[in-house]
């Protein structure tokens, strides 16, 4: 083998190697733990109302504002049926129904339908019975952060510190409008037809299928405080 061949066979070893070294750092890096992660977990979550009976006007005025808070976040977060059980003994069973009938009628105003509600009864105990709403939502948890154990100054094997994320993971848990979409993603909206048919239309004719924009819409950044001309 002559040196030149020598000096090629060398090249082609070297680049093998590094190339082996450069495969096996990658793999290294991208393994993290599983700790490090900080999950983000969904529990469900029971929602209770007691209401008291009101034999005049069905519901308090001090309650209504906790009964239209309470079914509004069913109507946004709840899961399954709202129940409603009124007593089926104990005293002025008149005053409970009034209650229940004044809880549906609130519930339709919210956007409650009613095969959305389970109604249901339970025994009061010859006492004042209550009209006992519930449902179940979901809680988003952020993890539990503060974990500053390691040195900071010195990560020799470049991994990320047991806190790394921690804080982006937690405000995130708190963001979530809804927690069921971690669990199960909402379906999309169906196609809104009408425009398509609209824009189809005028692309076959020719025509610019932009929306018109009004006179406030069409200025250019240039004319922002651009007096001097």
């Amino acid at each position: 083998m002559n040196q030149n061949n020598s000096s090629l066979l060398s090249l082609v070893v070297g680049a093998l190697l590094l190339g082996a070294c450069s495969t096996s750092q990658t793999d290294i890096t991208a393994s993290y733990p599983v700790e490090y992660r900080h999950p983000i977990t969904v529990e469900p979550q029971i929602a209770e109302l007691e209401i008291a009976p009101d034999a005049a006007e069905g519901v308090s005025p001090r309650d209504r504002a906790v009964l239209a808070t309470f079914l509004r976040g069913f109507r946004e977060n709840g899961n399954g049926r709202l129940t409603v059980s009124s007593p089926a003994d104990g005293r002025d069973l008149r005053a409970a129904s009034k209650t229940m009938g004044y809880v549906l009628e609130m519930a339709a105003a919210e956007g409650i339908t009613r095969d959305r509600i389970a109604l249901g009864s339970y025994g009061a105990a010859g006492g004042m019975g209550l009209v006992k709403l519930s449902y179940t939502a979901y809680v988003a948890r952020g993890p539990e952060c503060g974990n500053f154990s390691e040195d900071l100054a010195s990560t020799p094997g470049n991994n990320p510190t047991p806190n790394f994320g921690c804080a982006s993971q937690a405000n995130l848990a708190a963001m979530i409008g809804d927690p069921r979409d971690l669990i199960d993603p909402r379906a999309m909206d169906p196609a809104d037809a009408a425009r398509r048919d609209t824009v189809l239309g005028e692309y076959r004719r020719g025509e610019s299928t932009a929306s018109d924009r009004s006179e406030s819409e069409s200025g250019q950044v240039s004319e922002v405080g651009g007096g001097g001309q």
